[in-house]
């Protein structure tokens, strides 16, 4: 009798543990799904950027950033947002080797790219 209860409870357990790793599994192509979209979004928006549209439009643009800087240099404020704009999943350590850098120099957007902001020594 103990060995029928066993194959039981095996079964039944085995059929709770399926149904989570699916449910798992579908969120996690819901939050991929949602993730490529926003990629998308942001390269498209950056591209239709404006050299000069002030910090504000542009958060009101793209939402809010991944990452943000500030630093002062030369009698200048400058500000680099960065937005996701890769799909390469990454650790909190490499964001910004995925993202695209804007900045900014006293609150106008002046570029955008990797290039710009080691040129400018941010």
């Amino acid at each position: 009798m103990k060995p029928i209860k066993l194959l039981v409870l095996s079964a039944c357990l085995s059929t709770v543990l399926t149904g989570c790793i699916f449910v798992n599994g579908h969120s996690d192509r819901h939050h991929d799904s949602s993730y490529s979209h926003q990629i998308r979004t942001n390269n498209e928006k950056i591209g239709l950027l404006d050299i000069g549209a002030t910090r504000q439009e542009v958060i009101d643009s793209l939402g809010k950033p991944d990452i943000s800087e500030a630093s002062q240099k030369s009698d200048s404020d400058f500000y680099v947002l960065y937005y996701r704009t890769q799909k390469k999943h990454s650790d909190k350590e490499s964001v910004k080797s995925v993202s695209t850098p804007l900045v900014f120099q006293n609150d106008r957007l002046i570029g955008w790219g990797h290039e710009l902001v080691e040129k400018i020594g941010l």
